[in-house]
């Protein structure tokens, strides 16, 4: 009887034991960088020596042209990526986000860096390179004055201003050092744009779109905004930890982001 009791309470200890290992084993993302604010993450590329998305949902670049890895805003090494930091543009193509991402509200978070904040470039098109229609969203840096940098979307309807809606910020970036932008997109004039943690109050809008709509034919480019002449800019400069999220982030999440520490 002593015997059946010890063996029936070793096996309930043993199963006890594997069964929280088990549980530990499969919480392998336990980085307080790559989790950051976790519920509705659909993407993140924190280009730590490649361009694979550790959100979760698998989409890995696709193509990359002409592009290097530096020390990210912390000195780590080969923790950023360098786009045309050769005599050739850079861009990177990931999956579409459509597949993830239906529409409003939807936030994205970057980290970047530019040798030239007054040139027209471009950091962020998804779903991109069209242009018979603007569609999706875009982050670009110099489109409409030197050091403003602009957020839009479109809906897919045509390339006049009543097919986007976009928010501008004034001129407040200058030459090679890091900044954290936070969009948060609900709706047609209803977007706020967070520069190193701090909501900008003097941004502006343009366009009348009310919807956002993909172009489900075009990757998600990293970089650049397309490969058409006379459409296509380039970023001359770094990208770090960019992330896009099915919601809007908070006020202490976004802090959270820029506030973090390794």
């Amino acid at each position: 009887m002593k015997t059946t009791l010890f063996l029936s309470a070793f096996l309930c200890s043993s199963l006890f034991v594997v069964s929280c290992k088990k549980e530990k084993d499969n919480n392998t993302d336990n980085n307080p960088e790559q989790m950051g604010p976790q519920p509705g993450k659909l993407v993140h590329y924190p280009f730590n020596g490649n361009v694979r998305d550790t959100s979760g949902n698998s989409l890995n670049a696709l193509n990359v042209y002409n592009i290097i890895f530096e020390a990210d805003r912390f000195g780590r090494p080969n923790e950023a990526a360098v786009f045309g930091s050769g005599p050739n543009n850079s861009t990177i193509a990931v999956p579409s986000v459509s597949a993830k991402l239906s529409g409003l509200p939807f936030s994205i978070s970057i980290w970047f860096k530019t040798a030239d904040p007054n040139s027209s470039q471009a950091l962020i098109k998804a779903d991109g390179g069209e242009y018979n229609n603007t569609s999706g969203f875009w982050l670009q840096l110099g489109k409409v004055g030197p050091g403003k940098m602009t957020f839009g979307f479109g809906d897919n309807s045509s390339l006049n201003e009543t097919a986007i809606n976009t928010i501008t910020t004034p001129a407040l970036f200058s030459a090679n050092n890091w900044y954290h932008i936070v969009v948060n997109v609900r709706g047609a004039n209803d977007m706020d744009f967070y520069i190193n943690g701090e909501k900008n109050t003097s941004c502006s809008y343009a366009g009348t779109a009310t919807s956002m709509v993909f172009c489900t034919q075009a990757n998600q480019l990293i970089g650049s905004f397309g490969f058409h002449p006379g459409f296509t800019t380039f970023l001359n400069g770094s990208i770090d930890d960019y992330r896009v999220y099915n919601k809007t982030l908070s006020p202490q999440e976004i802090n959270a982001l820029y506030s973090f520490r390794p």
